[in-house]
């Protein structure tokens, strides 16, 4: 009888020994962070805000929220923290003494209210490309800005300022040596030849 007391006392010892390590081990394991999730919507209409942005204002987290509105944002320091939830044409919301805990979720719930998105005026004034990688031929134009300073007299005394033009004693046009039937002068899309 002896024994087996012996042997059954052995036996509440190994198991006493198992399962205080085991308890130890967990502990060991238990969280040192804690997590915040919540919903954003819209303050009017109650619908979810995809895509919301929650950041720590010092910038130690932040997360967005999914498609239904709601965020989940894990491994946060136990802490006290201020959180600013943004989305793109909704006033922005600072949420001040978010109390984060170990092994705790803080469930936090935000509504922005819309707003008019107000811009400066942005203008692009665009300017032609200097070369034009789709033309195979040269082509000069005049614009009204040109021809003001210019003035020229006639259509004459304007291409004679263009290279490879020429006019002959006849005054009629030739251009890089071709013939006056080869030439033609378009004005506002109009053929100019007689």
């Amino acid at each position: 009888m002896l024994v087996a007391t012996i042997r059954t006392f052995r036996t509440l010892l190994t198991l006493s020994l198992i399962s205080v390590l085991c308890l130890a081990t967990e502990s060991a394991y238990a969280g040192v962070t804690g997590k915040l999730v919540g919903n954003v919507t819209n303050i009017e209409t109650g619908e979810p805000l995809v895509n919301a942005q929650i950041v720590e204002v010092n910038g130690a987290w932040g997360g967005a929220t999914d498609l239904d509105g709601d965020f989940f944002i894990l491994n946060i320091q136990p802490g006290v923290y201020d959180a600013e939830v943004t989305y793109l044409g909704y006033h922005p919301v600072t949420i001040t003494g978010i109390q984060i805990h170990s092994d705790l979720t803080t469930k936090q719930d935000v509504q922005l209210t819309p707003t008019a998105l107000k811009r400066p005026e942005v203008i692009i004034i665009a300017k032609a490309p200097i070369v034009k990688l789709d033309k195979m031929s040269k082509e000069i134009r005049f614009d009204t800005e040109t021809l003001k300073s210019i003035r020229p007299e006639n259509i004459g005394s304007l291409v004679s300022l263009v290279p490879g033009f020429k006019i002959d004693p006849e005054g009629r046009f030739h251009v890089r040596g071709g013939r006056e039937s080869e030439v033609a002068f378009l004005v506002d899309g109009v053929d100019q030849r007689d």
